[in-house]
C-alpha cells in the first residue's frame, strides 16, 4: 500500500486516482482502511517496543509476524 511519494514496485498496491465504480470505491476503502490498521500497528510497536530504532533487528520474517501479533 502505498502513495505516489514511494518508488513503484511490482509488490505494492497503490489507490486509483479518481475511484468512479462501484468496485474502485470499494477498493479504496478496503485499502484506506488496512493502511490505517499498518500505520497503527507501525505506531504502537515505535511506542512500546521502540522498532525503529533498530530496524535491522529482526532476524526472521517469523520474528517480525510473531512481534506485530503481539501488540
Amino acid at each position: 500500500m502505498v502513495d505516489g511519494i514511494y518508488p513503484s514496485y511490482p509488490f505494492q498496491v497503490c489507490p486509483h486516482q479518481d475511484p468512479s465504480t462501484p468496485e474502485e470505491l470499494e477498493f479504496h476503502a478496503v485499502q484506506e482502511g488496512a493502511r490505517k490498521e499498518v500505520e497503527r500497528l507501525y505506531g504502537t510497536m515505535n511506542q512500546q517496543f521502540k522498532v525503529t530504532l533498530h530496524p535491522a533487528r529482526p532476524h526472521s520474517v517469523v520474528h517480525l509476524f510473531l512481534t506485530a501479533k503481539a501488540v
